[in-house]
């Protein structure tokens, strides 16, 4: 069996922005999505196992509660892996890292982009016990890697340090979120015109 037929995965993002002129409008962006989706596929993810929400129309809340009825369905003991993929644009609102949403409105930005904080918060919640691989494919998004960081109010960088030297000496790691950046928290990740594909993709 592949680990991917152990899998689910959601793929999210957008094309265009039509409420945000200023967002460039790149056929790279679902050349991308769909060429991710192919690859899962042919390499053995279940059809139902996937969860298409590349230029969704909906809102922000919607996409969460879908991507919750998802997980909640599909993400069962069978399954190991979590695949999340987002292509698109992403930025800051009051220093807190966004991906924007086909829906997303320049003059209203609070309520149509979508805080990472609450994918990050959607696959802690819903999937504890798996593993996690997060994908974003937008500019500056390693910005959002401190969403991915659960702390309690214990000692915090001991128990990193632990959960570092566990994993190093792992021959395999069950559960946990490895997090792939297309740039860092200050730089923009790159779609050159003439490219079929996002460089990162």
């Amino acid at each position: 069996m592949t680990p991917l037929a152990e899998s689910v995965a959601i793929i999210l993002g957008a094309s265009s922005w039509p409420e945000y002129p200023s967002f460039e409008v790149h056929p790279a962006f679902q050349n991308s999505a769909e060429y991710f989706r192919t690859y899962l596929i042919a390499n053995g993810l279940l059809r139902q196992n996937l969860l298409w929400l590349f230029n969704d129309e909906t809102q922000p809340g919607t996409i969460i509660r879908n991507m919750t009825a998802f997980l909640r369905e599909r993400a069962d003991k069978s399954v190991r892996n979590v695949i999340f993929y987002y292509v698109g644009h992403g930025g800051y609102r009051e220093k807190e890292y966004f991906v924007a949403l086909h829906c997303t409105s320049r003059n209203n930005l609070e309520l149509t982009t979508l805080a990472v904080k609450h994918i990050a918060r959607t696959l802690y919640e819903e999937t504890p016990d798996k593993r996690q691989i997060v994908i974003l494919d937008a500019c500056y998004a390693s910005g959002a890697a401190k969403d991915f960081i659960y702390q309690n109010d214990g000692d915090v960088l001991g128990e990193i340090d632990q959960q570092i030297r566990e994993i190093l000496t792992a021959s395999d790691i069950e559960t946990g979120t490895s997090l792939f950046c297309a740039a860092g928290p200050k730089f923009k990740a790159k779609a050159p015109w003439e490219a079929e594909y996002t460089m990162f993709s």
